[in-house]
Parts: C-alpha cells; structure tokens; sequence
C-alpha cells in the first residue's frame, strides 16, 4: 500500500502554473488500481515494492509519450508486456486519466487506454479530452485512433498507436493542454514541487478494483 499526503489546496480562479488535481490509473506494472487527489505538494510514503516508483512513473510515461512518442515512452520501459500490469493473462491493457486546473482558470481531463496486441504491438483503445465538461468547452474522444466525438468540425487525423494529443494541439483551443507551460511542463516539473502538508490518504492497491473510469 502506499500513502501519499497531500497539502494546500489551491483555490484561485487564476493559477500562476497548472496544477494536477487528480491521478486515476488502473493495470499500471504493480498496481492494479489507484485514484488520488493531490495538493500542492504530495509526498509519497512506503515500504520497498509497495508502488511508489511505479506511482511516479505514470507521470513520467505521460510526459515521455506527449514530448517524444507513445511507443518510444513503452518501449524504454521494457514494451507494453512490462507497462501493463503483470500477469499471464488478463488484464492486457492500462489506463491513465489525469484531472488538472489551468493557469487560465479552466479545469479539465485528460485519459487515455492502451491495449497490448500479439508480437509485443498495442495500440490506443480510448483516449479523450476535456475542457470545461462536455458541451461547456473544447473536446474530443477517440477509439482507436478515430473520432468519435469532438467539439471542433474538423480534427487531424492520428495512427492508433499515438496520442490524439500531440497532434490535437495544432488546435488552438487544445494547445493549453498541451503546451510546455501547461499540463506537459507541469509534468516535467512536478516531482520538485514544495508546500505544506495538508492531509493523508490511502490511494493505491495491488489488489483489481472492478469499477474504474477513463
């Protein structure tokens, strides 16, 4: 089990730097599910073997993916058969949804699933992103590399075994998401980040969990 404890909310309607607010994943290596709110500062606490690394590794297999590619942030990590979690058999894909605050006061999601397939490949299953809520701001969902609902008329076309995102973000009304300043930056920075401790929660389990959302 690990413990994480968190600190400060923000509240501001205008944030100097975009703030993850939640992580929610599921099949991830050693863990099978996890769903935790952060603050500020959120400091992780275990025994060795009990998931913190592969708690923090989430966030850097989503910074890797969106400032390089998908299947160079699975492959440097062994392939998808060394990302999802380990078994002989099922469950043969992951999933990773992250909720955040952007400096211009929006929140949002963004999730996405990805399947393993025969001979090591996989490709993205589900992937969506949300500004605002549905039908209150920008956003797409995607099944297998395809469309299938977008709050903009037209939308570029992407492989199943990449990120809607990166290519998402020649859309003006995407490009914060995916900006260096905004959720890709905070990625790369958020492991030095300092505040006060605020509270304490079990988040993670090795154990399945049955219900679970991207």
């Amino acid at each position: 089990m690990v413990t994480l404890c968190c600190v400060t909310e923000l509240t501001r309607p205008m944030l100097s730097t975009p703030f993850l607010q939640r992580v929610v994943f599921r099949n991830y290596k050693s863990i099978a599910s996890c769903d935790v709110s952060l603050g500020a500062l959120t400091y992780l606490v275990g025994v060795n073997g009990s998931g913190k690394s592969n708690f923090l590794d989430v966030l850097h297999l989503v910074r890797d993916a969106l400032t390089g590619s998908l299947g160079n942030a699975i492959n440097e990590r062994g392939g998808i058969n060394e990302v999802r979690r380990r078994s002989a058999g099922p469950p043969t894909h992951f999933g990773i949804r992250l909720e955040f605050a952007l400096r211009t006061g929006q929140s949002g999601w963004y999730a996405f699933e990805v399947a393993a397939l025969s001979n090591g490949a996989f490709e993205v299953r589900k992937e969506e992103c949300v500004l605002s809520g549905i039908g209150k701001g920008p956003f797409f969902r995607l099944e297998r590399g395809k469309s299938v609902q977008s709050s903009e008329p037209t939308f570029p076309a992407v492989s199943s075994d990449r990120l809607a995102l990166v290519n998402a973000s020649g859309l003006e009304v995407f490009r914060p998401v995916y900006d260096g300043s905004d959720l890709k930056g905070f990625l790369t920075s958020t492991l030095s980040s300092s505040g006060n401790c605020r509270s304490r929660m079990d988040g993670c389990s090795s154990q399945p969990e049955r219900r679970w959302q991207a």
